[in-house]
């Protein structure tokens, strides 16, 4: 066992959207009242702070641009309200950050090549999920509630409806991009983005929008990334989007955990203390090379072609550091 389980502390899931604080006893969070994709903060101050980049999708949504009312009006079977589904989509997301983020990147590498930051316009990552939901309400595992069907780059004339023009949508999607931007160099001043990956969320039978920006920084490689070209970068594509289905739809979501370089470690989430919170299931990934017979839940990682293991396509995946 890894001695850094010692002194492990688990994360808890809820946390102020601006500066991070988790959700405790003492603490509590609210959420913004003004749409249907609410995010949490800690105090009015967080909230104040973060909306310049929050107020593009709380307009889109309490304004019912882009697709985000539901299809019949109804929210699916397990929920209770269009604001309990919007809330598990954004637990969900949030769970499952490292694994959408990595897909996202790797379909927007794959087809664009290094610059794909100026391809925005050209073709946006849409992940389309199913509700897994149960009745299990504020019980329900946050990593579990959907299920990933289909990724694929699609073009921004996607969302042009309700007489927008593309051109239109072109500019409403590069103002978040421009504000998300915004709002990640003013959390870390000395350290811009280079630029964000702007992904959307969809779910299967409705017609709500989720979006979110990755922030995308300009960080030293140890050695030049490989060519993109040729079948053994596409194979490890393949691999790492299989990877991240396999997270997402496995229920054990990867985090990167703090001095572990640019890896990311499977774990699951925990409801104590009328909290989730997340544990990492090793913290070594030569723990699983040695024993993966006692890690069940990650015999998807067996249908990996390329002949890399886990560890070394997030190596990979890291070098291509914008």
């Amino acid at each position: 066992m890894d001695s850094a389980f010692s002194c492990w502390q688990p994360i808890p899931l809820h946390r102020c959207q601006n500066c991070h604080k988790a959700a405790g006893p003492e603490q509590k969070l609210r959420r913004c009242g003004g749409c249907h994709d609410g995010p949490a903060y800690c105090s009015k101050e967080c909230q104040k702070a973060q909306w310049p980049y929050h107020k593009t999708a709380c307009r889109d949504f309490s304004n019912k641009n882009f697709n985000t009312v539901l299809g019949d009006g109804r929210p699916p079977p397990g929920y209770t309200s269009t604001s309990e589904l919007t809330k598990a989509m954004n637990d969900f997301v949030q769970t499952h950050a490292w694994a959408l983020e990595t897909a996202a990147k790797t379909l927007a590498l794959g087809v664009f090549g290094l610059d794909y930051l100026n391809h925005a316009s050209d073709g946006i990552s849409r992940f389309v999920f199913e509700s897994n939901a149960t009745a299990d309400g504020p019980r329900r595992n946050p990593a579990r509630s959907f299920k990933l069907v289909d990724l694929k780059l699609v073009g921004i004339e996607t969302w042009c409806e309700n007489g927008q023009t593309k051109a239109e949508v072109a500019e409403m999607l590069a103002e978040n991009r421009r504000t998300a931007i915004g709002h990640f160099t003013r959390q870390i001043p000395d350290r811009p983005p280079k630029g964000v990956l702007q992904v959307a969320y969809q779910i299967r039978g409705e017609r709500a929008t989720h979006w979110q920006c990755f922030p995308q920084y300009q960080l030293p490689s140890p050695i030049p990334p490989p060519p993109l070209k040729g079948p053994e970068i596409a194979e490890s594509f393949r691999d790492l989007i299989t990877l991240c289905t396999a997270s997402v739809n496995g229920g054990y979501p990867f985090r990167w955990l703090r001095g572990r370089g640019p890896f990311a470690y499977p774990g699951r989430y925990t409801h104590t203390k009328h909290q989730w919170t997340w544990e990492p299931l090793f913290t070594n990934w030569e723990d699983h090379r040695q024993g993966p017979a006692n890690y069940p839940t990650l015999t998807a990682l067996n249908d990996l072609r390329s002949g890399q293991t886990p560890d070394q396509l997030m190596w990979l995946i890291s070098l291509f550091n914008c």
